[in-house]
């Protein structure tokens, strides 16, 4: 009896609370390396996870130069092409 009450207890998983900082347009690629510490800190590890969060960092502005991504993202790697493709809109050429 204790044994299955040890096994619930130490396979529970709790959910982290996690927000996502605001997406910089100057800076890009370090936001994607300080977002992506955050996810590795929060245990985030599934792309269609990584993808609402990075939607959720986005202002109305950004939003609105990645809509078609967003409304139909590709069906694999749905966060790395969103990622690549913010990277490359807002980085200096």
């Amino acid at each position: 009896m204790e044994d299955s009450t040890m096994t619930f207890e130490t396979s529970h998983i709790s959910r982290v609370s996690f927000k996502p900082p605001e997406f910089w347009k100057t800076e890009p690629e370090t936001c994607f390396y300080r977002v992506e510490a955050q996810f590795r800190a929060a245990g985030i590890t599934t792309a269609a996870t990584k993808f609402d969060y990075t939607i959720a960092s986005l202002n109305h502005d950004v939003l609105s130069e990645m809509i078609d991504t967003i409304r139909k993202p590709p069906t694999t790697n749905k966060y790395d092409t969103l990622k690549h493709r913010l990277i490359k809109w807002f980085a200096i050429s």
